[in-house]
């Protein structure tokens, strides 16, 4: 797929390609897009609603939602990518949303953000924000179909932001939060040392139980060696007395009458 060039993006300009569009923005191959309004506290700041000439302080963990000023109106065969801006990020002001635009979508690109600065950034409507790349397809598709106009599109965010949008990474850790607190997370880590001490206490008695046993079981076997090795030879004895006993009493000459009687 052909990426459109600078020239190819001025000149679509002239035809809608990008609505509300300052050509001084155009690149090599992207066009730069800007804030337009920010919501915040369900409030929208923008063109018809003050303070939009002020800047707008985001402080530090803070996640926003914006709109772009221009407006993308996308042929059929025609896509876009959306990229976060080098020079926000570097500064901490980092796009949490950036992607893909399909063939045939019109209206702003909403864009989520987030300052990961320890310091407040400053937010002023007309800054760079958004670097877009359109794609030349090879034929046309069937386009984009859930288009919206513009106020239903700021309703609708406006909608989402208040009911849905963690306005700070402190939402996120706190109570009740998806993440747990810092509480929480102490008392799994002390939950789990006293476990690990339990059953490290647990194996250590067992192998001092095994190593108290080990001459209990010691002598008790050596004892029953040295009684076998006692009464075998005793046995052994007893028996051939009685084997000589009884050959003696077979061979003894019996006498009848004073007289030898060889049997």
């Amino acid at each position: 797929m052909p990426i459109l060039t600078g020239k190819e993006i001025s000149d679509g300009i002239d035809k809608g390609l990008i609505t509300n569009a300052d050509k001084k923005r155009v690149s090599t191959c992207s066009y730069d897009l800007t804030v337009g309004r920010v919501f915040r506290d369900g409030q929208v700041i923008g063109p018809n609603n003050p303070p939009a000439h002020q800047q707008i302080i985001v402080a530090p963990g803070e996640v926003v939602t914006l709109l772009t000023a221009e407006e993308l109106h996308l042929p059929n065969n025609v896509a876009a990518t959306a990229y976060a801006m080098n020079s926000q990020s570097s500064e901490g002001f980092l796009v949490l949303n950036p992607g893909h635009v399909d063939p045939g979508y019109e209206g702003p690109l909403e864009i989520k953000a987030i300052n990961l600065r320890k310091v407040p950034f400053a937010l002023t409507m007309g800054d760079p924000v958004f670097t877009v790349v359109f794609d030349q397809l090879s034929q046309s598709t069937s386009g984009y179909d859930k288009n919206k106009a513009l106020e239903e599109t700021i309703r609708a965010v406006r909608k989402k932001e208040v009911e849905l949008t963690v306005r700070s990474i402190g939402e996120l850790v706190a109570e009740n939060g998806p993440f747990p607190t810092r509480d929480e997370v102490s008392k799994m880590i002390r939950d789990q040392l006293i476990t690990w001490l339990i059953n490290t206490a647990i194996i250590i008695t067992m192998i001092a139980a095994i190593i108290a046993a080990y001459p209990i079981v010691r002598d008790f076997l050596n004892k029953d060696t040295t009684n076998i090795s006692t009464q075998a030879p005793n046995e052994g004895i007893d028996k051939s007395s009685s084997s000589n006993k009884s050959l003696l009493e077979k061979s003894a000459p019996l006498t009848i009458g004073g007289k030898e009687q060889i049997h």
